[in-house]
C-alpha cells in the first residue's frame, strides 16, 4: 500500500513512469542494483505492478537480454537441432572477404562481407554455384571479436586475380562433426552450442584450420524457418 501511495502521482502522468524508468535503468545497471528500482514510478501505482515489484526476479524490460527475442514475441524458437555426429568431408577450398566483428553484429557483418565476395567473384568470372561458406578462423575471447572468411566454395583448379580481395582457405579430406541446423540465422549459436558441448563431453580433439558454415539454402528462396546450415568441427585424427 506504501508503494502505491508513493508512486500515485508521478504513475497518474502520461509516460511519466516509462520515462523514469528509462532514465534510471542504466543508473541501476551500473550501480549493479535491481532494476526494480526504475520500475517503481512505471507499475508500482497498481496491485499487480506492485506484488510483481515485491515478487519477480527479472522486470519486463530485462527479459530481452535473458531470452531469445522469438520466444518472448511468439513463445517459442523456429528452430531445429539435428546432430549427425563425425563424418568424412573435404576436400573443400573456398574463397572469400576476410572480416571480423563482435558476436552481435555477426548478422549484418556477414552480409556485407558476402555483399563483398559476389562483387570479387563476378570481377574474376569466378561462378558461385558451389555453396556459400563462412570459416571462423580465430575468436578473440577477451574482445568479444569472430575473425572469419566468407565467400563461395571453388574448385581446386579455380584462379584467383593476383590484384582480387578474395582470401582462399582449404581443408584437406578429414573427419569432422557435423550438426545440422534448420530455421533462422539468428539461432545458428545454438547449433554451435551443441557441436562444441558434445565435442568437449566425447573428448573429440579439433583442428585448429578453422571451424566452418556451409548454407545449403539462402533467405528469398525458402522461408525464414526453412533455412538449412551444416555446422562444422574438423577433427585431428
Amino acid at each position: 500500500p506504501r508503494w502505491r501511495a508513493s508512486t500515485k502521482i508521478p504513475a497518474n502522468i502520461p509516460f511519466m513512469g516509462t520515462a523514469l524508468r528509462r532514465l534510471l535503468s542504466p543508473v541501476m545497471t551500473a550501480m549493479k542494483t535491481s532494476q526494480k528500482a526504475a520500475g517503481m514510478f512505471e507499475i508500482g501505482a497498481s496491485w499487480a505492478g506492485a506484488y510483481l515489484l515485491r515478487r519477480g526476479i527479472f522486470m519486463p524490460w530485462e527479459l530481452h537480454k535473458l531470452l531469445p527475442k522469438d520466444l518472448i514475441e511468439i513463445g517459442n524458437i523456429p528452430a531445429k537441432t539435428i546432430v549427425h555426429g563425425a563424418q568424412n568431408v573435404g576436400p573443400i577450398r573456398m574463397a572469400g572477404i576476410v572480416s571480423s566483428c563482435r558476436v552481435d553484429d555477426v548478422g549484418s557483418s556477414m552480409d556485407k562481407a558476402f555483399e563483398q565476395a559476389s562483387i570479387e567473384f563476378r570481377k574474376a568470372a569466378l561462378p558461385i554455384d558451389h555453396g556459400m561458406i563462412s570459416v571462423y578462423t580465430k575468436f578473440r575471447m577477451n574482445e568479444g571479436i569472430f575473425e572469419y572468411i566468407s565467400g563461395f566454395i571453388i574448385s581446386e583448379n579455380s584462379t584467383i586475380p593476383a590484384s582480387s580481395r578474395l582470401k582462399t582457405w582449404t581443408l584437406p579430406a578429414c573427419s569432422a562433426f557435423r550438426v545440422e541446423q534448420i530455421g533462422p540465422y539468428r539461432h545458428l549459436g545454438n547449433g554451435w552450442s551443441v557441436a562444441n558441448q558434445i565435442c568437449r563431453y566425447k573428448k573429440m580433439k579439433q583442428q585448429r584450420t578453422g571451424t566452418f558454415e556451409i548454407y545449403r539454402n539462402v533467405p528469398g528462396a525458402v522461408p525464414e524457418h526453412e533455412l538449412k546450415t551444416d555446422i562444422y568441427l574438423p577433427l585431428r585424427k
